[in-house]
C-alpha cells in the first residue's frame, strides 16, 4: 500500500544523495522532530508536504478547525534531549546556539518568534537550569566545547557544579553530567472554517560513518535491514559504487542516515487530508534507500503522495556515498 505501512525489503529503492565526508569514525545522530498539537478533536491537517534533504528539512501544514468555535492551541516542536555527558560524538547541526537545529516558523506567510523552553537536569534528577546560567554556561553545546569551558573555571564555580551534580571528575579533568531538555512552543488560534498554514524548518542530525553497512566483511543486522528495507539490490549497488573507490587511500562508501519522527507527532483529528513527501538528495551518484513506493521524479528527488494518509511509522533514510 503506502510508504510506512509496511516495511519490506522489495519496497527499497536506490537513488542519488550527498552526505559529508568523515576523517574519522562517524558521528552519531538524533531522531529529527515534528510539530506536537495540544489535542484536537477539531483540527484536521489538510495538508502536509514534507521535504528532507541532508542540509534541511521543510514540513509544510495546512490546517482547518472544522468545528463551530475557535480554538487556542498550543503547537509544540520538542527537541530532542542532549546528554552533555555523552562522548560519543553526537552531532549537532548548530553547535554554538541553544537553538541547536536551527529551527524556524513561519504561520501564513510571516516569520513567528517561538518560545524556548529549556531546561538542564542532572543524573540524580535535580534541575541545575539556573545555575548553569548563572555561571554563564551554555546548557547545549559539543561535548568538546565543555572539556575546554570547564578547564577554564575558577575552583569555586567548579565546586558549585560538582556539588550540584553538574560536573564529575577530578580537578583537571572534570566533565559536564546534565541532559538538556528542550522545546520550542507557540500559540495560535483556530478561527472555524479558516485555514492556516504553518511552515517549520530546521538542520537534520545525521548518523554519519566513513564506511557503509556493506564495507569490507561487514553487512547490516537483521535490525537494520528492517529499518532501511535493505535488499540485495542495494547491496549490489553500494558494491559498484565502492569499485569507483579502488586505489583511494579511504576505499569505502561513507554513509549517512536520518530519521524523521512521523507517526508519534500525531496529535491532530483525523487522517492527513494530502501528503506529499520529497526527498530531495542534492545530486545525483549517490545510493540510499528507505522504505515505501516514491517515485523518481528528477535527477535528485523521490516522491510519493497520498490522500487520507495515516502514518504507520516514522521515516527511516539512508544514503551512500
Amino acid at each position: 500500500m503506502a510508504i510506512f505501512k509496511t516495511v519490506s525489503a522489495a519496497g527499497a529503492m536506490a537513488f542519488g544523495s550527498a552526505v559529508a565526508a568523515m576523517a574519522d569514525d562517524g558521528l552519531s545522530g538524533f531522531k529529527n522532530g515534528a510539530l506536537v498539537f495540544g489535542k484536537s478533536d477539531t483540527i484536521s491537517m489538510s495538508e502536509e508536504t514534507l521535504t528532507i534533504s541532508r542540509s534541511q528539512i521543510t514540513a509544510d501544514f495546512h490546517f482547518v478547525n472544522t468545528g463551530k468555535t475557535a480554538e487556542k492551541i498550543t503547537v509544540a516542536f520538542p527537541l530532542p534531549d542532549i546528554d552533555t555527558a555523552a562522548d560519543d560524538g553526537l552531532y549537532i547541526p548548530v553547535e554554538d546556539s541553544d537553538n541547536f537545529v536551527g529551527f524556524t516558523t513561519e504561520i501564513d506567510g510571516k516569520p513567528v518568534t517561538n518560545g524556548l523552553e529549556q531546561r538542564a537536569i542532572t543524573p540524580g534528577g535535580k534541575d541545575v537550569t539556573d545555575l548553569l546560567k548563572s555561571l554563564d554556561i551554555p546548557l547545549v553545546r559539543p561535548y568538546w566545547t565543555y572539556i575546554d569551558l570547564l578547564q577554564a573555571l575558577p575552583d569555586p564555580m567548579l565546586k558549585k557544579l560538582a556539588d550540584a551534580g553538574a560536573i564529575a571528575g577530578e580537578p583537571g579533568d572534570r566533565t559536564p553530567q546534565w541532559v538538556t531538555k528542550s522545546k520550542f512552543y507557540f500559540e495560535q488560534i483556530f478561527e472555524p472554517g479558516k485555514p492556516v498554514h504553518i511552515v517549520h524548518r530546521y538542520k537534520p542530525s545525521l548518523d554519519t560513518s566513513n564506511m557503509s553497512f556493506y564495507s569490507g566483511d561487514m553487512a547490516p543486522s537483521p535490525e537494520q535491514t528492517t529499518t532501511f528495507c535493505l535488499s540485495d539490490k542495494v547491496k549490489t549497488a553500494v558494491a559498484e559504487l565502492e569499485k569507483t573507490k579502488s586505489g583511494e587511500e579511504y576505499p569505502y562508501a561513507q554513509q549517512f542516515s536520518l530519521n524523521y519522527v512521523l507517526w508519534t507527532a500525531k496529535t491532530w483529528s483525523g487522517p492527513i487530508g494530502h501528503f506529499h513527501l520529497i526527498v530531495d538528495t542534492e545530486k545525483p551518484g549517490i545510493v540510499a534507500t528507505f522504505c515505501g513506493d516514491a517515485k523518481k521524479t528528477s535527477p535528485t528527488r523521490f516522491e510519493f503522495e497520498q490522500d487520507d494518509f495515516v502514518p504507520a511509522r516514522d521515516l527511516d533514510i539512508v544514503m551512500f556515498e
